[in-house]
């Protein structure tokens, strides 16, 4: 199914999935936000049933956008042209999406409850159940047709498109804690690092009970890093292109850079105002930026060296996922937020709201100014206590 609208606009840098099934492209130069809808639906048509739940580009580049949304519907978007150019129904299970990968001419999407599915173009479906309670699924991009899958009580999976009675690896949970329990597990986010074998692969793994794991799938089962960071559930981790580091968002609106050879904390990015849903990265030769957004509805991108905010804009709606474009503009610096440095010890610090927000210097500026008045209101009368 094919749609129209008549757009013509300037290149779009970032792109933000919506609660309402509103797909929105920012311009940072021109700091501009598109809205961008089927040709046949209105705002007032759009609600929570067409949540936009994961998206991804195709193939690893950055021509098509691929959204799966929380009806079970998967579009396409064409960046080139400005419009969504294709759908089709995956409500092959039940519960929402918590992945989506499309490599080689394959759609790849899994459900919360464990629904993985692999979509050929020229044959039948290929799906299995990984089991209940996935919180996130992602496919490996260096490696067409290979994803990992893990939720609560449901530890690290990674699969094999072309053979999935089994799983590649399976993750080993960790030993005991001091008390001899058994220490629950509850896959949040993960991430592929870059430039690591790609049949063997390391993956980055954040969990809601605060703790940082990478996987050496070469080495062992257990994890090979595993420290705990902040005070909340970490909720959304991205690996940086270089493969050095990886940056966590938690649910009391954290983020940070860590490196992921000193186990140590370089960065700690402060200004959300809740948890932290998304977070992308983008490198070229001159710049290193990381975007987060999350539920306070603001989307922000940090330049990694110096640590500053370059931008922030207020989207109007919950952000889900973001991702960068194709192509991004140089702009001025915003110091709103600032950076901190800290360890693994003391980057326990909350974000905070800025207060930046020019609609609400605008209804200030425009209203009356009230006099001092004096007070009618007569004077209490103390009264001095007898002493008997």
């Amino acid at each position: 199914v094919a749609w129209s609208m008549a757009r013509d606009e300037s290149s779009i840098d970032i792109w933000v999935g919506s609660n309402l099934g509103i797909l929105k492209g920012i311009s940072l130069e021109s700091k501009k936000c598109l809205n961008y809808l089927p040709g046949q639906l209105t705002l007032a048509d759009m609600d929570k049933s067409r949540e936009i739940c994961v998206m991804c580009w195709e193939d690893g580049g950055k021509d098509k956008i691929y959204v799966a949304l929380r009806s079970g519907l998967v579009q396409c978007f064409s960046c080139a042209e400005s419009r969504f150019t294709a759908e089709c129904d995956c409500s092959g299970g039940d519960g929402a999406f918590v992945g989506i990968g499309k490599h080689a001419g394959t759609l790849i999407t899994c459900t919360e409850k464990g629904c993985l599915a692999f979509w050929p173009q020229s044959e039948d479906k290929i799906g299995r159940n990984v089991g209940a309670n996935v919180a996130r699924m992602r496919a490996n991009p260096e490696s067409p047709l290979q994803v990992a899958t893990g939720g609560r009580e449901n530890d690290l999976k990674l699969w094999d498109g072309n053979n999935l009675e089994e799983p590649v690896f399976e993750a080993k949970n960790v030993r005991n804690d001091f008390l001899d329990l058994r220490v629950p597990v509850w896959v949040t986010d993960l991430g592929f690092v870059p430039g690591t074998a790609a049949s063997q692969p390391v993956i980055a793994v954040g969990t809601g009970h605060k703790q940082l794991r990478l996987y050496d799938t070469r080495a062992q089962k257990r994890p090979v890093y595993n420290k705990e960071y902040g005070k909340s559930a970490i909720t959304a981790l991205s690996c940086s292109g270089d493969g050095r580091y990886y940056f966590i968002g938690t649910a009391m609106g954290d983020m940070a850079r860590i490196d992921l050879r000193k186990g140590e904390v370089v960065n700690r990015y402060l200004g959300f105002a809740g948890a932290v849903l998304s977070i992308d990265t983008y490198s070229d030769d001159s710049r290193h930026l990381v975007a987060g957004c999350g539920l306070d509805r603001y989307l922000r991108v940090f330049n990694l060296d110096p640590p500053t905010t370059q931008h922030q804009m207020y989207v109007k709606l919950q952000c889900n996922c973001v991702l960068f474009g194709k192509t991004q503009e140089s702009a001025g610096s915003c110091d709103a937020i600032t950076c901190e440095h800290g360890s693994m010890q003391d980057a326990e610090g909350k974000g905070h709201s800025d207060g930046d927000d020019d609609e609400g210097d605008d209804v200030w500026a425009t209203m009356e100014a009230v006099g001092d008045t004096e007070s009618t209101r007569q004077p209490v009368k103390k009264i001095a206590m007898s002493e008997h």
